[in-house]
């Protein structure tokens, strides 16, 4: 339908798109083609835009949509992005759909919508899409509102793991100061101790000494062994007394023999020793 939109004839056209609104699996495909086609539309058909903006389905077609056609569309209809950033759920999706169409707003708009859904609980969100597309928009803008995230929520290990990803296009300081701040925060500190551990030489001495205290959680020390075990080659001595230790705790010994298992061919006899030492307390890595 919306490859053959523009040459139906008008009146069913109209029709059509007032029936299929009604139902919620093409909704999203209805909501582009009125974005699409907005101009050329009678009001009737204008308004559907305001009823998709209650249903679940079309939302991260009316988020990508409005953001990209921006320019195009009046005032109440670029509010729709204001009201879907009420509420987390839908705010994710303007997270991204405004990190990536950024330039095609105002930048005071843009910025207004990300503060908003990450005020609504889409911090996780909005920081990944930030992180992911770093380098796309404006760096002091992304870095502003990077630094100006301090939630802990469950989203926030989503964080961590696109820091991961992208570690090595963000700016060493920024890098630096994502850092201290996710290991402040129970939910994102595995991943960011897992990044401490994979990037320990490209990281300052005030970063890479948090690993003992953080070793101490007990969440965060399974991830840790795990990430030793694969960067053991790259990483000083103290990290093998670090692992040995860990290898006496039942949970992490485990992690630690499968780690073992995985990255057997890159590893020194004594580790490889280690698997021996942990079957032999029944440590299995299965």
């Amino acid at each position: 339908m919306l490859m053959r939109f523009s040459k139906l004839p008008e009146r069913a056209r109209n029709r059509l798109l007032l029936k299929f609104a009604e139902q919620e699996e093409v909704s999203s495909q209805i909501a582009e083609i009125i974005i699409n086609h907005f101009d050329k539309l009678p009001d009737e058909i204008k308004q559907l835009l305001f009823i998709l903006c209650e249903q679940e389905e079309p939302v991260s077609s009316l988020a990508w949509g409005i953001t990209y056609r921006f320019r195009y569309l009046p005032e109440d209809v670029r509010q729709i992005l204001f009201k879907l950033c009420e509420k987390k759920e839908t705010a994710e999706y303007v997270s991204w759909a405004v990190v990536c169409n950024f330039s095609r707003l105002p930048e005071e708009t843009g910025v207004k919508l990300l503060l908003k859904a990450i005020e609504n609980g889409a911090a996780g969100d909005t920081a990944a899409a930030i992180l992911f597309r770093f380098g796309e928009n404006p760096e002091s803008i992304s870095t502003r509102l990077l630094l100006e995230i301090n939630e802990d929520s469950p989203d926030r290990s989503y964080t961590a793991v696109a820091l991961a990803a992208n570690f090595s296009k963000l700016p060493a300081g920024l890098t630096n100061e994502l850092i201290l701040k996710l290991t402040g925060k129970s939910v994102a500190a595995p991943e960011a101790a897992a990044i401490i551990v994979s990037h320990f030489n490209e990281l300052p001495e005030n970063i890479t000494s948090l690993i003992d205290e953080l070793a101490d959680a007990e969440i965060v020390k399974i991830v840790i062994a795990d990430a030793i075990v694969k960067h053991l080659n790259k990483l000083p001595d103290s990290f093998r007394t670090l692992l040995f230790k860990l290898s006496e705790d039942s949970v992490t010994g485990v992690i630690i023999a499968a780690a073992i298992v995985k990255n057997y061919d890159n590893l020194l006899d004594d580790i490889k020793n280690l698997l021996l030492k942990l079957a032999d307390t029944g440590y299995s890595a299965g």
